[in-house]
C-alpha cells in the first residue's frame, strides 16, 4: 500500500467511495512500480466496505486491543471488581498456548497478573 492512500482512508465514512489522487512522493516515488513510471502521481479510487478498530490500551505498543464483538452496555471492570472471562491464547501464526473452560475464569482484574 501506498504511504499517501491511508491519509485518504481515515476521512471517509462506512460505505463511502472517494477518488484520491497522490503526488509521487506519497505514491511509489522516483522508483515507480509495475506499470507505473518513475515520479507519476496516480489516482486510487477507494470504497471503505468496513473496518476493525484497533486501541492501544497502554499507549506504547505494548498492549493492543482489536475489539472482534462489540458489547452492548457501556460500563467497564475496574481494578477491584470481579471477572468472569473466557480467552484463547495463540502464538502469532496461530499455534494454540491455552484456552479457558467453556465456562470461563474468574478473577480479580488487578489479580490479572496470575495468568
Amino acid at each position: 500500500m501506498v504511504s499517501g492512500l491511508d491519509r485518504g482512508i481515515v476521512t471517509m465514512k462506512k460505505d463511502e467511495k472517494g477518488l484520491f489522487t497522490l503526488p509521487p512522493e506519497l505514491a511509489y516515488g522516483e522508483a515507480g512500480r509495475d506499470g507505473v513510471p518513475p515520479n507519476s502521481y496516480i489516482k486510487f479510487q477507494v470504497e471503505l466496505i468496513s473496518w476493525i478498530t484497533v486501541i492501544d490500551v497502554s499507549k506504547d505498543g505494548g498492549v493492543i486491543k482489536r475489539v472482534v464483538v462489540k458489547g452492548e452496555q457501556t460500563g467497564k471492570p475496574c481494578d477491584l471488581d470481579e471477572v468472569l472471562v473466557k480467552y484463547v491464547v495463540t502464538l502469532a501464526d496461530g499455534t494454540l498456548l491455552a484456552r479457558t473452560p467453556e465456562e470461563g475464569v474468574e478473577f480479580y482484574v488487578n489479580d490479572g497478573a496470575q495468568f
